[in-house]
């Protein structure tokens, strides 16, 4: 895509925005690696400074690598306390991470406009800058913890969600029961 093409893009998709009545916002790790740390490829500057001590030791190289520790550096945790080190170390970034600019600039752009978000996100990034606006979310797991970070919903309701969010649409086409 050339720049112009980009541009050109980008302009379509910002009147499209502002003259929507309803927005579904379907979002995931994306908008936090856009600004944010990037749990998943080695050498992260944030990574190296906030969880040193794991990486000293073990050499996953990443949030994501330590979640499969053994798979990427052939070794186990050596003790239950350093996976749990990790693990509430983890806890605590992502609770006192400030809002990432994406999420600040995605917030201002739906700022008077009727959305929802659906997202799969671990890092609570969208829980943070969204406080009162959050639609539930899926069941999300993962090498970390396993376990729903918000609600559970089975893929019955999940169906049922997006049938009625296309029923606020003008015009909309959904799936037939």
């Amino acid at each position: 895509m050339t720049n112009l093409d980009y541009q050109a893009t980008l302009q379509k998709m910002a009147t499209t925005l502002k003259e929507a009545d309803y927005v579904i916002v379907g979002a995931a790790a994306g908008m936090s690696a856009a600004a944010g740390p990037d749990w998943y490829n080695p050498g992260d500057p944030t990574y190296l400074e906030k969880f040193k001590a794991t990486e000293d030791k073990y050499h996953a190289g990443s949030i994501w690598r330590n979640g499969y520790l053994e798979q990427y550096t052939g070794k186990n945790w050596e003790n239950r306390g350093d996976l749990w080190g990790f693990k509430l170390s983890l806890i605590h970034f992502v609770l006192h991470e400030p809002v990432y600019q994406p999420y600040q600039d995605l917030k201002a752009i739906l700022k008077d406009k009727d959305y929802d978000l659906i997202t799969t996100n671990q890092d609570v990034q969208f829980s943070k800058a969204f406080q009162i606006k959050m639609s539930p979310r899926f069941r999300v797991t993962g090498p970390i913890f396993n376990v729903p970070i918000n609600v559970m919903i089975k893929s019955i309701l999940i169906r049922q969600l997006l049938i009625n969010y296309f029923r606020k649409l003008k015009m909309a086409i959904y799936p037939k029961t």
